[in-house]
C-alpha cells in the first residue's frame, strides 16, 4: 500500500512545491498604477508606452489615460514614452501611485531622416527632402506603394494610369525632368530599382519614405536620380521591444463612380438619320431609324462590360528584439479584382529583415524578400464600349451576340469578354540585401552590403476559334507563350566619418559600388492547336507553318565612386558638397564615366541672435543648391 502511494505523494508534493514557488515569486512583485497627462494641455495621452527599464514587463495608457503595471521591485525605474514627447524616466521609489506629465518634444528638428546612403539630422537637411510615415500609407485601402503616395508629399503628383488591377501610378517630382521615361528613382532598403514597384512591396511593410526632389539631395544617385528618388525603407523590430504579433486585414469594393456620358439608342439613332440626309442631301432619303423614339434608351455598354469589383487583403506580422537580435517576420495576402470581368491580381509578400549585434563594433543583418504575382489580364474592350452602337442587344435571350460591326466598325465588347479572356501571367521574384556594418576609431563606421534582385516569369494568351459576326470571328484558335528573367546584383562599400564637436558637425562618406544585370527571353506562337483544353496546349502539337519562335538578351553594368560632405556650423550654416562618378558599359569606351557633383548651403535664420525674441517663426531656413 505505502509503494502504490509513492506517486501520488510525488506528485503532491511537486505541485505544493510549484504553488510555493509561484506565490513567493508574487510576493516579490508590486502593483504600481496611475495617469499619464499631457503637461502643456492637461490632457489625458492615450497609448503612452510604459517599460520598465532593463525589464520586459510594460504597459500602455487605456482610454482614460490610466495603466496599472505589475513591477518586479518597489524601487524600479519606469521609462515614459510617447510619439511627440520627450522620454521620461520616473523612480517608483515604493510608491503605488505615478502619475506623470509629458513635455512636447520641442526637438522635432533633430528628427533623423534618411537621404542617400545614410541618414541626417533633419535640422541639417540642405536638400529638398520630403518624409512620411508607414502608417499613414496603410490608412486607406490600396494595392500599390505608388497609390498609397496620392496627397501626401507636396511637390510629388501621383496619378493614376490605369484601372487595371494591381497597376500603380505614374509619379511626378516637381513635374518632368526628363525626355521619354520621366519616373523617379526607387531605393527599397538600399536596393536600386528602376520602373514599377507595386510588385516589389507590400504598403504594410513600410516603416518609411523620404523623397529626394532636388539636386543636392539627389546627385548621390548620378543621373538616375535626375527625376528626383524615392527611398523605402521597411519595417524592423523597436530595440527593447518584446515580441510583438499584428494582424489585419480589410475587406473592399471598386466600382466605376461616374462613367463617360454618351449617346443613348433614341440618341444615336437621330444623329445617325441626320448624317444620312446630309450625305445624300435628299430629306426623302430612306432612313436607316424611322423611328428613333421607340428604341428608348437601348444599351449602355459601359454598364454591360463593368462591374464592382472586391478586393482584400491580409497582413500577418510578428517583430521584436533582445540585446543582440532585431527582427520582423511578415506575410501580406492581396487579391483585387479588375472592374472588367475576368481581370484579377493576386500578390503573396513573404519579407524577413533581421540585426544581429555580433559585439559592440560590429552588426551584420538581412532584408529579404520572396514575393508572387498572379495576374489574369483582360481584353482591351473599353475603346470598343465607348465605339458601340446603343441600338445592338449585347446578348439576346437565345445566347446570341448583336452585331455591332454594321454602323460602329468594332467588336461586340461581351463577345470580347467570351473569346478573348484567358491571359494569365506569374511572376517569382527574391529580393533581398544582407550587409555588415564595422564600428572603428570611435568616428567611423565601414559598411559592406550586397543585393539581389531575382524574377523568373511567364506569360500564356490564348484565344480559341470562334464566331459572333463575320467581322468579329477567329477561324483556327492560337497559343502564346513567353518566358522572361532577370537577374540584378549590386555590391556597395561605404565609410562614413561622424564627429561633432562643440559648434561644429562634420559628417563625410565615400563610397565604391558595382553593379550588374542581365535580362533574357523566350517567346512563341502557335495556331490551329487540336485541343482548348489548358493542360493539352502544347506547341509540337499545332501547325508547323504556324509556329514562330523569339529569342533575346541584354546586359549592362555599372561601377561608380561616391562622395559626400555635410558640415554644420553653430546650428546655423549648413553646407553639403557630393560627387558621384559613375561609369557604364553603356558608355562608349572612350567616354566611360559620367559626373554629377551638387553644392547647396542653408542658413537657419532663426537661429540668429536678432531672430531670439519673436514668436511669429519657430524655423525659417534659406537654402540655395546647384
Amino acid at each position: 500500500m505505502k509503494t502504490g502511494l509513492k506517486p501520488y505523494f510525488y506528485i503532491t508534493a511537486f505541485f505544493f512545491l510549484m504553488l510555493t514557488m509561484t506565490t513567493t515569486s508574487q510576493a516579490q512583485t508590486t502593483t504600481v498604477r496611475g495617469s499619464v497627462k499631457a503637461a502643456e494641455t492637461n490632457e489625458s495621452l492615450i497609448g503612452v508606452n510604459i517599460q520598465v527599464k532593463s525589464g520586459d514587463t510594460g504597459a500602455v495608457t487605456d482610454v482614460d489615460g490610466t495603466y496599472e503595471l505589475e513591477i518586479p521591485s518597489p524601487n524600479a525605474v519606469l521609462i515614459f514614452s510617447y510619439v511627440g514627447y520627450q522620454n521620461q524616466e520616473v523612480a517608483v521609489s515604493g510608491r503605488a501611485v505615478v502619475n506623470v506629465t509629458l513635455e512636447v518634444d520641442e526637438q522635432l528638428l533633430d528628427e533623423i531622416v534618411v537621404v542617400g546612403y545614410g541618414t541626417q539630422r533633419k535640422s541639417d537637411l540642405t536638400g529638398a527632402v520630403s518624409t512620411v510615415k508607414g502608417e499613414e500609407l496603410t490608412r486607406l485601402p490600396t494595392a500599390s506603394v505608388q497609390q498609397s503616395l496620392q496627397g501626401k508629399i507636396p511637390g510629388v503628383q501621383v496619378v493614376t494610369s490605369s484601372g487595371r488591377p494591381g497597376d500603380g501610378a505614374v509619379i511626378r517630382i516637381r513635374g518632368i525632368g526628363t525626355l521619354n521615361n520621366a519616373d523617379p528613382l526607387y531605393v527599397v532598403d538600399g536596393i536600386i530599382i528602376t520602373g514599377n514597384i507595386n510588385d516589389l512591396i507590400s504598403p504594410n511593410d513600410i516603416e518609411t519614405i523620404s523623397v529626394l526632389k532636388d539636386a543636392s539631395a539627389t546627385a548621390i544617385y548620378g543621373a538616375r536620380g535626375a527625376n528626383g528618388v524615392i527611398l523605402i525603407t521597411t519595417k524592423k523590430g523597436t530595440t527593447g521591444e518584446k515580441a510583438i504579433i499584428s494582424f489585419s486585414t480589410y475587406q473592399a469594393t471598386q466600382q466605376i463612380v461616374r462613367t463617360i456620358p454618351l449617346t443613348n439608342a433614341q440618341e444615336y439613332a437621330t444623329l445617325a438619320n441626320e448624317v444620312t440626309r446630309n450625305e445624300t442631301n435628299n430629306p426623302n432619303a430612306p432612313l436607316p431609324f424611322p423611328n428613333p423614339e421607340t428604341l428608348g434608351a437601348g444599351t449602355d455598354w459601359q454598364k454591360e462590360i463593368y462591374r464592382t469589383a472586391a478586393m482584400r487583403n491580409y497582413n500577418l506580422s510578428i517583430s521584436g528584439s533582445s540585446d543582440r537580435v532585431n527582427y520582423t517576420l511578415s506575410g501580406d495576402f492581396l487579391n483585387q479584382q479588375g472592374i472588367i470581368p475576368g481581370s484579377e491580381y493576386q500578390r503573396i509578400t513573404i519579407r524577413a529583415n533581421s540585426d544581429y549585434k555580433v559585439s559592440n563594433n560590429i552588426k551584420i543583418g538581412h532584408n529579404l524578400a520572396f514575393i508572387q504575382i498572379d495576374e489574369d489580364a483582360a481584353p482591351g474592350v473599353t475603346g470598343n464600349a465607348y465605339r458601340a452602337d446603343p441600338t445592338v442587344v449585347g446578348l439576346d435571350k437565345d445566347g446570341n451576340y448583336g452585331n455591332t460591326s454594321t454602323r460602329s466598325s468594332v467588336g461586340n465588347p461581351l463577345g470580347q469578354l467570351e473569346f478573348e479572356n484567358d491571359n494569365k501571367s506569374v511572376g517569382n521574384r527574391l529580393l533581398g540585401s544582407i550587409y555588415a556594418d564595422i564600428n572603428f576609431l570611435k568616428y567611423f563606421v565601414l559598411r559592406s552590403s550586397y543585393s539581389l534582385n531575382l524574377f523568373r516569369g511567364n506569360a500564356q494568351s490564348f484565344v480559341p476559334a470562334f464566331m459572333v459576326t463575320p467581322q468579329q470571328m477567329r477561324l483556327v484558335n492560337g497559343l502564346n507563350l513567353s518566358r522572361s528573367e532577370n537577374t540584378n546584383w549590386l555590391w556597395e562599400n561605404t565609410l562614413t566619418y561622424n564627429r561633432t564637436w562643440q559648434d561644429f558637425r562634420l559628417d563625410l562618406l565615400g563610397g565604391v559600388t558595382a553593379q550588374d544585370n542581365y535580362t533574357g527571353f523566350l517567346s512563341a506562337s502557335a495556331q490551329n492547336l487540336p485541343f482548348d483544353d489548358p493542360s493539352l496546349r502544347f506547341i509540337p502539337l499545332s501547325d508547323l507553318d504556324s509556329r514562330t519562335i523569339s529569342n533575346g538578351a541584354s546586359e549592362w553594368s555599372m561601377f561608380s565612386y561616391l562622395f559626400r560632405a555635410n558640415t554644420t556650423l553653430f546650428e546655423k550654416y549648413l553646407l553639403t558638397a557630393s560627387i558621384r562618378a559613375d561609369g557604364s558599359s553603356r558608355f562608349g569606351r572612350n567616354n566611360r564615366f559620367g559626373y554629377f557633383p551638387s553644392f547647396a548651403f542653408g542658413w537657419r535664420i532663426t537661429e540668429e541672435p536678432f531672430m531670439k525674441n519673436q514668436n511669429l517663426l519657430s524655423n525659417l531656413k534659406f537654402r540655395a543648391g546647384w
